[in-house]
């Protein structure tokens, strides 16, 4: 084989792999893109979502609900309404809407199954839910449902999501420690230990020293309604979302300080 054809050769593969890369790229962006749905107003979304469920058309309709939901969690989602109704006609009117933020009323008529069935001579019912979405990537997107165990479930994954963040962090103060004799001052430093630790899953997580050997760990969580979780030395709360708004920062222990004072005990 001549040198020519050779470079030729390697042109036309390395240019194939370049296509590749880009194709493999604009597949991930494109993964939640909504074709118009910069245009979309907060009802149609919401009536959209409704269209995916009753036709079984369900490819994509991941993209109509916040990232802060889970595939899995959409898809639990539909097959709950699936098991227990058939969706008749619906129709979704705006209630609220800013810049970020909007509320939807869906009005909607079904048949509801018994035992996942049919029973007979059901006569249709109306209900209606309040679904909240928000902006992300200039499209509006389901945040919260109205049907209260799923978003119950999304409220509690996102709490846990921040929860093993501050856990990780907790781990990799231990480590910074043992290393070097003291624990870290910074979120900063402790991704120099642990560089998988993960704050996004957090809207903020900070750190603080409380003495020569204690830390204090706060985060807020990314929740509709956002916790407060606090973590140092001996302890951790709150342990489940259930327990965010009966949560004290005084159920922590001020390791390191003394707590009427606020000096270093």
């Amino acid at each position: 084989m001549s040198r020519s054809t050779t470079k030729f050769i390697m042109a036309i593969t390395i240019t194939a792999f370049i296509a590749l890369a880009g194709c493999a790229q604009k597949e991930t962006l494109d993964a939640r893109a909504i074709p118009g749905g910069k245009d979309f107003t907060p009802e149609r979304i919401v009536e959209r979502v409704f269209t995916a469920i009753q036709t079984g058309e369900l490819t994509g309709i991941d993209a109509y609900f916040s990232a802060e939901i889970t595939p899995g969690l959409v898809e639990e989602f539909v097959k709950n309404i699936n098991s227990s109704m058939k969706i008749d006609k619906y129709k979704a009117l705006p209630v609220s809407s800013d810049a970020k933020n909007a509320e939807v009323k869906i009005l909607y008529r079904f048949i509801p199954k018994v035992d996942g069935a049919f029973a007979r001579r059901t006569k249709k019912q109306v209900s209606e839910k309040i679904f909240k979405l928000v902006k992300e990537d200039d499209i509006w997107r389901v945040r919260k449902t109205g049907f209260k165990d799923f978003d119950q479930k999304v409220e509690s994954r996102i709490f846990m999501s921040c929860l093993e963040s501050v856990m990780d962090a907790a781990i990799a103060e231990e480590k910074t420690r043992q290393m070097r004799g003291e624990y870290a001052a910074s979120v900063a430093a402790l991704l120099k230990v642990m560089p998988d630790l993960n704050e996004m899953t957090c809207e903020e997580l900070n750190i603080e020293m409380t003495g020569e050997s204690s830390y204090l760990i706060t985060a807020k969580t990314l929740n509709s309604d956002p916790c407060l979780i606090v973590a140092n030395t001996d302890s951790y709360a709150p342990k489940s979302y259930l327990e965010c708004p009966s949560f004290n920062m005084d159920s922590i222990p001020q390791t390191g300080k003394n707590k009427d004072t606020g000096s270093e005990g």
